[in-house]
């Protein structure tokens, strides 16, 4: 299970393992109520009395969590004797890797849902690697190559490879080997091999909290409003100029930096609203173009001639519209598609990641995040709380 950085509700999937091979049986959303949502998204910055707020939004969290477990195993029909655990990431609410003390912070109270599910729990999936000396994130690299390593072919000497983006409120890179003897570290810019990734920047963030101040809505559905404006170059330009955007990988970022107050000094106050959501849309396009161009010139699209995107963002069609865009202007005849093409929908993958890397936690198995998160071993992720 697992609730992202737009804050939109929690994603649920059953998983089931067939030798290597992970397939989706099964696929809940339950929103979040309205009041939790905005308690979740206060909960990105400092505020009076934050810790009491913060127990209290955890403990519904949790119930949410619990509510679509519930739903889930009713949707495909199965008893809860079939389930062997539940990987549940939870609400990331701070992640200030940047601080003098590193931390990431996602609430969830494991010990409540395991005992509201009676199952095994598996979460706090990103401190350990913290402790490290990694960033906590992003850890989908991992379950990428996992989900679809195994589903893509490569016919060229290139062609080794798959490069992914996940588009929540964050968006964040994929860089994953595929199923061919081509598949080795020497076509990157990686000494230890694969998969790697980073986060670009924001995904759907800035556009959600646009579109919330101005329109009142929580999301621009499939870029309507967002379409109607023009990309101002000049308000593009200077949010680019951005530190974070610049800087080499590992790097992780999260809402508490990407955020209105962000925005608002690259605004110059004179531009139209609807021109600004369409610029955020070419400013989460761009960045995401920048990243793989920048960090892995070798590695797009020669290894892949495809950029596959996921998560929430993926069903923007004027979001993918805006990453073919890019990636023509830089010279890149990269196509955009998406994993539904490959056999898992798009709001699925994150949620699937987890009950992966929650099976690895069971089996004792560490996951080498050195190339996602900059750790400096392999770590073991995440706790365990055991079913009565």
């Amino acid at each position: 299970m697992m609730s992202g950085t737009s804050l939109d509700g929690v994603d649920a999937v059953i998983m089931q393992a067939n030798d290597s091979d992970w397939q989706v049986k099964g696929h809940v959303n339950v929103p979040f109520p309205t009041a939790l949502r905005s308690q979740l998204y206060a909960l990105n910055s400092s505020q009076e009395n934050e810790l009491d707020v913060a127990c209290r939004a955890e403990i519904a969290l949790t119930t949410c969590y619990a509510n679509a477990y519930q739903r889930l195993l009713e949707a495909v029909k199965i008893k809860p004797e079939a389930i062997a655990a539940i990987g549940a990431h939870g609400q990331t609410i701070r992640h200030a890797i940047d601080a003098e003390t590193p931390y990431t912070l996602q609430l969830l109270d494991g010990a409540r849902l395991s005992y509201l599910t009676k199952q095994t729990v598996v979460c706090d999936f990103r401190r350990k690697d913290v402790a490290a000396g990694g960033q906590g994130a992003p850890l989908a690299p991992y379950f990428h190559q996992a989900l679809f390593g195994h589903r893509l072919t490569g016919d060229e000497p290139m062609q080794s490879a798959a490069a992914m983006v996940n588009i929540g409120g964050i968006s964040n890179i994929s860089i994953f080997s595929i199923n061919t003897e081509n598949a080795t570290a020497a076509n990157f810019a990686s000494p230890l091999g694969l998969p790697l990734g980073f986060d670009a920047g924001p995904g759907n963030a800035l556009m959600d909290d646009w579109i919330a101040l101005h329109q009142g809505k929580t999301y621009d559905h499939d870029g309507e409003w967002a379409s109607q404006g023009q990309v101002l170059p000049e308000l593009l330009a200077r949010c680019l100029s951005d530190d974070y955007f610049s800087r080499p990988p590992p790097k992780s970022t999260g809402r508490d930096y990407f955020h209105l107050d962000w925005l608002t000094t690259y605004l110059q106050g004179n531009e139209a609203p609807v021109d600004v959501m369409r610029t955020l849309a070419r400013l989460t396009a761009q960045s995401i173009v920048n990243a793989l161009s920048d960090a892995l010139p070798s590695a797009l699209p020669g290894a892949t001639g495809q950029l596959i995107a996921s998560g929430g963002g993926a069903k923007n069609p004027l979001l993918l519209q805006e990453l073919s865009h890019c990636l023509q202007s830089c010279g890149r005849q990269t196509k955009v598609t998406t994993t539904a093409v490959l056999g898992v929908d798009v709001q699925q993958v994150e949620a699937a990641g987890f009950a992966i890397l929650a099976s690895k936690t069971l089996s004792r198995q560490p996951i080498d995040t050195r190339e996602m998160t900059g750790s400096a071993s392999p770590v073991l992720l995440g706790a365990v709380y055991f079913s009565d």
